[in-house]
């Protein structure tokens, strides 16, 4: 096998710290780093070392390496032991880090993946592909790499390999994160002793684990690395055409894995043998992105499952639980000679393996998607988010779904409680009652036992087995069941009681409900109204398409009649699948629903894939496109997906007949339907539906009949069913009956006296019997569905969005403005919201404020769902104040104002409001009640005038001074403190003293310069962007420019406009000069001299820029410190003249602390102590000399 294996043995960490044990010693044998003369392995000579070798230094860095490597030299010094026993202090001259300068390794000479080829024959060479630069063995006894690459020349088949291994394409997914899933490769090798993975795949996982020391072994048992990675856990792999999910119990993460994709079997490598040709389709083709991300070893046994079907005959197929792989040679020509890859495992030593208990440490790096800055807002960030409840459901369904042989999805009951009362008698007397009182009525008991029925035959419900009638205590639930008439669709739904308690606890309790994981409605039919040819389809039985686990049927038991008979006695029966009633169901629906979609389909699948996980609310489908054909392409491979999983789509229904005739009578909808876009499960007063024959929307109007009290007005209004606001003006006028009736408790009004069944006075009896009389006229408005006319083509699309606000109410409505390639205009009707003020509303400014904060919101929210984004959004008040408040920057404001201030420029810019008009602005509407009478005969559906003028420009805000109010004024300032930057590089001069980090930043603005003018050109701003890359001296001419525009900027003004400069100047008398670059330079009368021009024309400094101090000091540390002269002279060869430079350079060296040491004076020496003699005291002249 071509395979690289690998063996790892756990190091034992410290209990107390996080550090290595100092005492546990690893190697024996003690190498002197100050060992004679080492003999040269180029010339295998003692007469010099390799440090001295001149053929050496010449290599190439990736040759250099080998030779190190080879020869087991250390990349510190070179000296003939390992890195980690090395002494030596010696640094890199061209990066300062702890290696050799000869083994500094450039950006321009990365290190190949071959052999060199100035390594001798019966050499091993080692590979940087490896984890941690782990060995692999790619020596070749007989021949050279130029065989290899003959052979690649000679073989047609580029992209095949010549060997293939057990290298197969995966889909990668972890218990913690559900709901993300990565294609890679993985690598199954039989030698290898655990399972490595990239550390990619826990980063793309946003998870972190515990970090652990291993060691990995190979080819020979001198070849071990330490290293250190996280102990993943966890991790499920799924092949990619396969549907069984194996979990990793443990892997240890690397940086990196070999590359072997080149190995891995393809559908044209197997068609070229004939005894594979026919399981070519077994294959997936290659995935041009994926890449090695996972290597499965012993640890996992389930992979380790092999099954050849073809013995005897090379390149050989096998079936893993993974997928299909070939195996062994597959070239089809000539074998010629080529290098062996050949890898020795050794064993792992896990004797200290579990001795250790090691500390939970996250990893340096912060994965991609993390929390990197704590402050750092976020798009997602208002957005709800998950519970741990929900953590906890979504993770028990990936760990526990599966396909059962039969093909349905069976996913398990989240229960959190596995220990249940016995409600078996309680439940038997309640559901033996329910049962009697049915079958006295003979249309319903009918219809139950037909739905019964047809559940027994689907295999939906099963009868409990005679052995299993008494299930082990706490194992099991009985559920009260009980018929619902649905009056709209003319059927009984048999609906089990999760909710019945009994002592205390009920089945829903103990269950998880998870996540919503539905998907938003408004955004279902936003989409559903983007192109012209519409279609909707129904999933059967949506909840009983997914199966419950044979060990959790007992807590779905009920009673029912024996064979389905009423004249039978009562018997158990369970539920095989997930019921309408409890809790988790549509949870556990909509996460199977996205499960069949995300299983692995060809390409052209993708539509259908979106249109089951983005365009179904519970069991209804909904979806726009473009023509025909492809609403025929997406309905048909939809039905292929789910019925995969035995989950049946029918009940098809379009606007175009061709989309409808094309599928068999009974999978459509029979005649044309009124498609109700609402829960089935609750009945509504006012319900939008879509009429296929119009295609338009229709209001549909079901008035209950309920009395004229507390509890009937509210049963009435929540009843209102209006997801895209299209008559929201009239929906308001009942919310706000209903707040007047419902005073709060502290009011002294007379209604509060009522309860909420006495009957409400007669005074407000006429106002609500004159809107439910209204409410019939609702039917009588069409919204067309689509956003333009059939043959209309948009170019550009503009959403513009209105909100206003009065003092019973706050509204916003939007409308979407297309133009066409032919000048044409049309608007249309999007949607809108209306909010019943509260009564503690202090002033109408604040109202306007909250319209607009509702708008901006809704704007964000419709853009998200659309599927084509508009163009641009342009939001629209008629209240000054606000727009007055968005765009202030110096004034300040009370909490309130500055909080919505703040998130309505979260969600739009300052730029996109503009002002309107009282009188055209149609959200007037939204903010007060309104009869549908009226409504018709307002713009509210077609939107204002103005927007229908192809010219139309909207209006400003006009230049009037405007009173906001709410201003907080300071009455004093303590310090005033104004700082003036007129360059990105301003703040940059003192943060460094160092001329080459300057110049390297200054390189770096100029480089995200370039990305911006192309983010820029993107937007269709013209402009011709700057270059990506500067070179130094460029960078350098930025910099002396930048530092010349303060002092000289009236110099370098009266020069371009060539002008004389004044005599009273002290540069005049450099007579400088301006050079191609704009560049201030002095004169002088060096023109006709033989010298660079920087040195005839230096560039002029002055002397107080903080960018004079750096080229100084820079120069002087070149000139290594050899006084003021010389540094002078350099500054002045290098091409710089700084005013008044020696003055600059004497105060430089003055604080330099080299120099104070060069320059010190001399110590003297302190003088010995006078003799005593000298010293004495003695009386005059009472000895003399003789």
């Amino acid at each position: 096998m071509s395979d690289d294996n690998y063996a790892v043995k756990v190091k034992e960490p410290s209990i107390e710290s996080d550090k290595k044990p100092a005492a546990r010693i690893l190697q024996t044998t003690v190498s002197s780093n100050t060992s004679p003369r080492q003999t040269c392995p180029i010339h295998q000579s003692a007469s010099h070392s390799i440090l001295d070798c001149k053929a050496f230094s010449q290599l190439q860095y990736s040759e250099r390496r080998i030779i190190a490597i080879n020869n087991v030299l250390c990349f510190r010094c070179l000296g003939t032991h390992r890195a980690a026993d090395c002494a030596s202090n010696f640094k890199c001259d061209v990066c300062h880090r702890q290696h050799h300068t000869l083994m500094h390794r450039p950006t321009t000479d990365p290190t190949p993946r071959s052999t060199s080829n100035i390594t001798p024959e019966n050499t091993p060479h080692l590979s940087n592909n490896a984890p941690g630069n782990i060995y692999r063995d790619t020596s070749s006894k007989q021949h050279t790499l130029g065989a290899h690459v003959m052979y690649t020349q000679l073989n047609d088949q580029g992209d095949n390999a010549k060997n293939c291994s057990k290298t197969l394409l995966v889909e990668l997914t972890m218990k913690s994160a559900p709901d993300k899933r990565l294609v890679a490769y993985c690598i199954i090798d039989e030698q290898a002793t655990t399972s490595l993975v990239d550390d990619r795949v826990p980063a793309f996982f946003n998870q972190s684990f515990p970090l652990q020391e291993y060691s990995l072994s190979f080819a020979r048992p001198d070849c071990t690395l330490a290293a250190t990675g996280q102990v993943v856990t966890g991790l499920m792999v799924r092949g990619i055409n396969a549907s069984e999910v194996i979990n990793i119990p443990e892997a240890l993460s690397t940086p990196s894995l070999s590359d072997t994709r080149h190995e891995a079997a393809t559908p044209q490598i197997a068609k070229l043998h004939p005894h594979t040709a026919h399981l070519a389709h077994l294959f997936p083709p290659r995935h041009p992105e994926a890449e090695v991300l996972l290597l499965i070893g012993r640890n996992c046994g389930r992979a380790m499952s092999t099954e050849s079907l073809t013995p005897g005959c090379e390149p050989y197929v096998h079936k893993t639980p993974l997928g299909y792989a070939l195996v062994g040679h597959t070239c089809i020509k000539e074998q010629l000679p080529t290098p062996a890859f050949t890898v020795l495992a050794t064993r792992v030593d896990t004797r200290n393996s579990n001795s250790v208990s090691v500390k939970y440490r996250f990893p340096s790096k912060l994965p991609d998607g993390s929390l990197a800055d704590s402050f750092a807002r976020n798009a997602e960030d208002d957005l709800q988010g998950l519970s741990r409840d929900d953590r906890t459901f979504l993770s028990l369904m990936a760990e526990n779904v599966r396909t059962t042989p039969e093909g349905h999805i069976e996913l398990p009951l989240p229960i959190r409680d596995q220990n249940l009362p016995d409600n078996k008698i309680a439940v038997f007397h309640r559901s033996k009652n329910t049962l009697n009182k049915l079958k006295s009525q003979d249309s319903k008991l009918k219809s139950c036992l037909e739905a019964m029925r047809k559940n027994i035959e689907a295999g939906f419900v099963e009868k409990v087995p005679p052995t299993q009638l008494d299930p082990p205590s706490g194992r099991s639930w009985y559920l009260p069941i009980f018929c619902v008439d649905q009056p709209k669709k003319s059927k009984v739904r048999l609906v089990y009681d999760a909710s019945a308690k009994y002592n205390g606890t009920s089945l829903n309790d103990a269950l998880y409900q998870g996540p919503d994981l539905t998907n938003h409605l408004r955004g279902v039919l936003l989409r559903f109204r983007e192109h012209p040819i519409a279609f909707g389809a129904d999933i059967e039985a949506m909840f009983s398409n997914f199966k419950v686990p044979a060990e959790q049927r007992d807590l779905l038991r009920f009673f029912w009649f024996d064979q389905n008979d009423c004249n039978k006695p009562i018997v158990q029966y369970r539920s095989t699948s997930h019921i309408f009633g409890c809790t988790s169901s549509p949870a556990v629906a909509n996460f199977g629903l996205k499960h069949c979609a995300s299983q692995p389909f060809p390409k052209d699948y993708d539509l259908a894939r979106r249109y089951i996980n983005e365009s179904f609310y519970v069991d209804d489908g909904l979806r726009s496109v473009t023509s025909p054909e492809c609403a025929i392409q997406v309905l048909t491979k939809a039905r292929e997906m789910l019925f995969r999983h035995n989950i049946r789509l029918h009940k098809i229904v379009s606007n175009s007949p061709e989309v409808v005739n094309h599928f068999p009578a009974t999978e459509r909808a029979g005649e044309p339907l009124h498609l109700e876009m609402q829960p089935t499960s609750v009945q509504r007063t006012l319900g939008v539906a879509w009429s296929t024959l119009n295609d338009a929307f229709m209001i549909n109007v079901t008035i209950p009949q309920r009395s004229f009290t507390k509890r009937g007005i509210i049963s009435v209004v929540n009843t209102i069913y209006d997801p895209l606001g299209l008559v929201s003006p009239v929906t308001l006028m009942g919310r706000l009956i209903q707040r007047d009736v419902l005073p709060p408790k502290d009011s002294v009004n007379l209604l509060q006296n009522f309860g909420w069944d006495d009957l409400l006075p007669d005074q407000y009896k006429v106002g609500w019997d004159r809107w439910i009389e209204s409410l019939r006229l609702l039917k009588l408005i069409q919204v067309p569905r689509n956003f333009y006319p059939l043959n209309f083509r948009p170019q550009k699309q503009e959403l513009h969005v209105y909100c206003d606000a009065s003092d019973k109410a706050i509204g916003y409505v939007m409308y979407l403005r297309s133009l066409s390639d032919e000048g044409d205009t049309h608007v249309a009707f999007v949607s809108s919201a209306s909010r019943v003020a509260p009564r503690c509303a202090t002033s109408i400014p604040r109202l306007e404020l909250c319209a607009a904060l509702e708008a901006a919101k809704g704007a964000t929210s419709t853009v998200t769902e659309l599927e084509r984004k508009p163009d641009n959004v342009l939001m629209h008040s008629d209240s000054k104040i606000v727009l007055g408040y968005l765009a202030n920057k110096q004034r300040r404001f009370s909490k309130y104002v500055e909080r919505r201030v703040s998130i309505i420029l979260d969600h739009t810019l300052q730029s996109n409001w503009h002002y309107i008009s009282s009188k055209e602005n149609p959200a007037d509407y939204a903010s007060r009640p309104t009869y549908p009478d009226t409504l018709t005969s307002t713009p509210w559906f077609n939107g204002p005038a103005t927007l229908w003028n192809p010219s139309y420009c909207p209006d400003k805000l006009p230049q009037e001074e405007v009173s906001l109010p709410e201003e907080t004024k300071t009455a004093s300032i303590l310090l005033t403190a104004i700082t003036q930057e007129t360059s990105p590089l301003a703040s940059v001069w003192n943060r460094t003293n160092k001329l080459n980090t300057l110049i390297n930043i200054t390189r770096n603005v100029t480089k995200f310069k370039h990305h911006i003018d192309l983010v820029r050109q993107k937007r269709g701003i013209t402009l011709a962007p700057r270059p990506a890359k500067i070179s130094r001296n460029d960078a350098l001419k930025i910099l002396i420019k930048e530092a010349q525009k303060g002092p000289y900027g009236t110099i370098l003004a009266l020069l371009e406009n060539r002008k004389r400069l004044p005599e009273n100047c002290k540069t005049t008398e450099l007579t400088p000069r301006l050079d191609s670059d704009g560049i201030l330079r002095v004169g002088g009368r060096l023109k006709n001299a033989n010298l660079p021009f920087c040195v005839k024309h230096p560039a002029l400094l002055p002397r107080e820029h903080p960018l004079s101090t750096i080229i100084a000091s820079h120069f002087h540390e070149e000139s290594k410190h050899q006084g003021g002269h010389i540094t002078h002279g350099t500054l002045i060869q290098a091409g710089f003249h700084i005013e008044h430079g020696r003055q600059l350079i004497r105060k430089m060296i003055r604080d330099c602390v080299t120099c104070r040491k060069l320059r010190a004076e001399p110590m003297t020496q302190i003088m010995s102590d006078l003799p005593s003699d000298r010293i004495e005291n003695f009386v005059q002249y009472s000895t003399s000399p003789i």
